[in-house]
């Protein structure tokens, strides 16, 4: 079995919310807008948790912290670091060569509200370098619903297209994005809210720059011993931990396995429903209800957060605490959730996909990236009703905080 190891990065963010001590300033992610309705963000005030697979500055690392080493996951052992693409991009500015018109397809396995940001994120860098959709740019943008021969069918139509560029969300999206373009390496692929695309395509992508030459894109490897240990620190009588997981996700077969590796050394019990399909969950909470857990832990599983509405039923009906590794859970009724901002790592994709259509590189000279930016989000309502007190050492890491449950739109 593999074993996939976390970046130090992570665990120096979980030794601050262990400690509850207060880290210097951070470094400034970029983070979508919160509606005035829906939340209040924190940023200014909170510092930023490190992110997976980035090195923290000098002035967000704790003095006699060690250097931060990057996950074996994101980068293989012996791999020299490569710039950043993203960061060589500079400020935003026209990059689209004059009087030309692009096409590019997005898809994405299943709708909810990471996603949807991951492709909001793209879509907006780049919009800032020059290719503006409506104007030199044309998106045809497809959902799979949740369905692995759809994503497979949409995949083959991006490339009887012969689109310029296809972004992929989500883990299914790159598995039949290379399928189909294995024979001629096309359509170029970049892809983006990938956990681990080592695992989701062995011996085709090995390392950052070892893969095929139409492929980049960004890593989005969940935080999920630091979400554990949090959750540990909000209810520290919780021994048994409710999962809920489709096999069928590469994406959440690496979450579950980092979730089984760390639970031990936690002193809790890992107990595990699985699902094939999003209108299972409400089933599947239920069931783990009668297995006594103390708290769910959903990380970053398309098809269950798809259907999230469902199981924060559950959880306030039952008021058993929801926790989620994705920030924007909290907004839909987990009580809190420590995760990445994949708005910002969507951006960080359209920003490689942007400098690809300029023709100034290639995806081949582009690097995998890795998410740069992981926060905490709590909802307040949903911890009244889940029976959650924070303590004051994990309030002080809150950068946005629901005061409502907003389901997601549909």
């Amino acid at each position: 079995m593999r074993t996939i190891r976390q970046p130090a990065a992570l665990l120096v963010a979980s030794s601050l919310l262990l400690a509850a001590c207060t880290p210097a300033a951070p470094a400034s992610p970029t983070t979508a807008p919160a509606k005035p309705a829906e939340a209040t963000s924190s940023a200014a005030a909170s510092p930023a948790i490190a992110s997976p697979g980035a090195a923290a500055s000098p002035a967000a690392q704790p003095v006699g912290s060690p250097s931060p080493s990057p996950s074996p996951a994101a980068k293989p052992a012996g791999q020299a670091p490569a710039a950043s693409p993203v960061a060589a991009a500079g400020a935003p500015s026209n990059i689209a060569p004059a009087g030309r018109q692009f096409s590019i397809g997005s898809y994405q396995f299943v709708s909810h509200p990471a996603l949807d940001d991951t492709r909001k994120g793209a879509i907006r860098a780049l919009a800032e370098y020059g290719f503006v959709e409506g104007q030199n740019l044309r998106i045809d943008v497809q959902n799979a619903q949740a369905d692995m021969s759809t994503v497979t069918s949409i995949a083959q139509r991006f490339k009887d297209a012969n689109h310029d560029l296809v972004i992929a969300i989500g883990t299914p999206p790159l598995q039949a994005g290379l399928t189909v373009s294995r024979d001629d390496n096309k359509p170029t692929i970049v892809f983006s809210a990938v956990a681990d695309p080592y695992l989701a395509a062995r011996d085709v992508i090995k390392s950052p720059t070892d893969k095929p030459p139409h492929v980049t894109g960004t890593q989005a490897l969940p935080p999920v011993e630091e979400a554990m240990r949090l959750i540990q620190q909000i209810v520290p009588s919780a021994r048994k931990f409710g999962m809920i997981w489709n096999p069928a996700e590469v994406n959440s077969e690496v979450a579950t396995r980092l979730a089984r590796e760390v639970s031990p050394r936690l002193g809790v019990e890992l107990i595990e429903q699985t699902v094939s399909k999003p209108d299972e969950v409400l089933q599947a909470a239920q069931s783990l209800l009668t297995r006594e857990i103390d708290v769910f832990f959903i990380s970053t599983d398309s098809t269950v957060v798809s259907a999230l509405e469902a199981l924060v039923k559950v959880a306030n009906d039952n008021r058993k605490p929801l926790f989620g590794n994705d920030p924007l859970s909290a907004g839909r009724g987990a009580s809190a959730a420590l995760g990445i901002d994949y708005e910002q790592q969507g951006y960080d994709s359209g920003v490689q996909a942007a400098q690809i259509l300029s023709g100034r590189t290639t995806a081949q000279n582009l690097p995998i990236e890795n998410a740069k930016s992981v926060f905490l989000a709590i909802n307040t309502r949903a911890a009244s009703d889940q029976g959650v007190t924070f303590p004051p050492e994990v309030m002080q890491q809150v950068r946005q905080t629901y005061n409502e449950i907003i389901p997601a739109k549909r």
